[in-house]
């Protein structure tokens, strides 16, 4: 016995310089972590120009299927595209860039020639602003929300919807890509409002929903001045629903006390363990009933043309069913509807990655479970 002591005690100490090496370790990461990393602590902006990408799709299908000489001219035909496309975009920069400043009129210069007069009329800057203005191609901003019960990527679509606002013009217009079967009701109701500050800024604002989006998940997609579908997407269920199990029965079969102190009449109603009474079952009751009355009422602000007798029942509906009723505008794909816009638009998908977690975070969640261990041990051998 005495040895078995002995040696978990050498166990203890070999664990505990362990330890201490690897805290020294993960302090002096840390360090390096936070003066290396500090500024990319809340993620990056990735911007993919879907033109390219679905030319190059398109590339690849064609060169597969052309002879060698063939498929040559059509490479170098799609280099000159690019290169022209380019060149326009560093005009149309420099466009915005003029149209932005305040220009004060200048009184006009007298030419001796008539003609020359004319020419520089025509090649004027202002002039050449103004044709590029007329010409500018409208910019659409892909983004995509995908929810859980809890809402937790709101994050990232708040960064999205404000790199959106930096740069989008009244013209343009944003596509989001909505996938959700809902969840708590604060949580949805920023989500929605997130979305609402593109509205505001007079863009127009289109929703894709290509599987499902109900209840909050429609929250989020009726504040769209469009919705598109496919055909058996999933919408609706405006309801609200609350699930609460009880064990106070079972903790009285084994004599267990439950007690819950509040200061306030209705300041806990229903309760997981305590005895729940009709009394606050009716106050639960009526709390849920005015969530789902606030819920018709958004939808309703925002979407005037649905008929809240038919459509606020809770149920939900699939693609055509769901436009006859006017929860949706339109039976159409996000990727149909995207690869349309890129005909007549440039297209820019937008997403904000996270950051992945540093090796030290790691390092330090590591030591919290093999603290947690020697803990175990120490109390065995005790």
């Amino acid at each position: 016995m005495t040895f078995v002591f002995e040696y978990f005690m050498f166990l203890l100490c070999v664990a505990t310089i362990v330890i201490a090496i690897i805290i020294v370790v993960g302090f002096i990461g840390s360090m390096v972590a936070r003066r290396t990393t500090h500024r990319d602590s809340e993620g990056q902006l990735e911007v993919k120009h879907l033109n390219d990408f679905y030319d190059h799709l398109k590339g690849a299908v064609s060169g597969a299927s052309l002879m060698p000489k063939d498929a040559k001219k059509v490479v170098k035909e799609k280099k000159k595209e690019r290169e022209k496309r380019s060149k326009q975009q560093i005009v149309e920069a420099k466009v915005a860039s003029k149209s932005s400043e305040e220009q004060e009129p200048k009184a006009p210069t007298v030419l001796e020639d008539d003609s020359k007069s004319m020419e520089g009329d025509l090649d004027s800057p202002a002039e050449e602003v103004k044709e590029e203005q007329q010409e500018r191609k409208k910019n659409v901003f892909v983004i995509g929300f995908k929810g859980d019960l809890q809402a937790t990527r709101v994050n990232n679509l708040r960064y999205e919807v404000s790199a959106i606002l930096t740069h989008a013009r009244k013209n343009d217009e944003v596509v989001v890509r909505v996938k959700s079967p809902g969840g708590v009701v604060h949580s949805y109701g920023h989500v929605a409002s997130q979305l609402l500050r593109v509205k505001k800024a007079g863009i127009k604002l289109t929703v894709a929903i290509d599987e499902v989006a109900a209840s909050g998940g429609y929250m989020v997609a009726v504040v769209a001045d469009q919705i598109i579908a496919a055909p058996f997407a999933l919408v609706g269920s405006i309801g609200v629903v609350a699930e609460i199990p009880n064990f106070n029965r079972l903790l009285k079969k084994y004599d267990v006390d439950y007690e819950v102190l509040t200061a306030g009449k209705y300041k806990r109603t229903l309760s997981i363990f305590g005895e729940n009474t009709d009394t606050a079952r009716e106050k639960f009751l009526q709390e849920i009933e005015d969530i789902h009355l606030q819920f018709q009422e958004f939808v309703k602000e925002h979407r005037e043309i649905v008929d809240l007798d038919i459509v606020a029942t809770g149920e939900s509906w699939y693609g055509e069913r769901a436009k006859a009723i006017n929860l949706i505008d339109d039976i159409q794909t996000s990727d149909e509807y995207i690869m349309q816009a890129c005909e007549e638009a440039d297209v820019f998908e937008l997403k904000w990655r996270l950051p992945k977690k540093q090796w030290n975070d790691l390092l330090n969640e590591g030591l919290e479970s093999m603290m947690a261990v020697i803990n175990w041990v120490r109390g065995r051998i005790r």
